[in-house]
């Protein structure tokens, strides 16, 4: 599953406190997309499919539009940053550039003495599928983060940079809404993560 906010030139969403025992980050660029990924995980606790499966339903990341709590959870945020001059009468993109904030929830299970070793196998199956399908959340946020850069550097020049600059939130929003609509479909296809084996028997 996965839950989008956005940043535009003059306003900052900041993330949301989550249930983190560990997190980790790491940050990439490339031709003025700049990516920054962490993973917080919440623990959970129990020595049977069934207790995991309720641990999860209490503790995963609630999806406050649907009132449903998911084992993973991508959360993602774009920040966008315009330069831009005026030259012969007309406001000209000179820079843009975009930070990506990418967070990953996912659970944590140390198996007590008492799980099985089929129940083990089982989380470590589910566990690589959920955080595949969540990688593929990440990868769609990346891949819109390159359109939207590539929408951006191509607005025509303007009369004014306050036109200009309205044009490029106009942009921000109607790349965000084919975005979101995308990750609807993946959604909707894998059954968020059911069909790739994101499930625990």
């Amino acid at each position: 599953m996965r839950r989008i906010l956005l940043s535009l030139t003059l306003l900052l969403f900041l993330p949301s406190s989550a249930l983190a025992l560990r997190q980790s980050s790491f940050s990439r660029q490339q031709q003025g997309l700049t990516v920054s990924t962490r993973t917080v995980r919440y623990q959970i606790s129990g020595d049977t499919s069934a207790a995991l499966r309720e641990q999860i339903s209490q503790l995963g990341v609630l999806d406050k539009s649907t009132g449903v709590r998911y084992g993973g959870f991508t959360n993602w945020y774009y920040h966008w940053h315009i330069n831009y001059r005026v030259s012969s009468g007309k406001c000209r993109l000179t820079q843009a550039e975009i930070h990506l904030d990418l967070k990953y929830t996912l659970p944590q299970w140390s198996p007590p003495s008492s799980a099985s070793a089929d129940l083990v196998s089982s989380w470590n199956s589910f566990l690589k599928a959920l955080r595949g399908h969540e990688n593929g959340h990440g990868t769609l946020a990346i891949t819109g983060g390159r359109k939207l850069l590539n929408k951006l550097r191509g607005l025509a020049p303007s009369s004014s940079c306050s036109a200009l600059t309205a044009a490029a939130r106009r942009t921000f929003v109607r790349e965000n809404e084919r975005i979101k609509t995308i990750e609807a479909a993946y959604d909707t296809r894998t059954d968020h993560g059911a069909t790739q084996g994101a499930t625990l028997p």
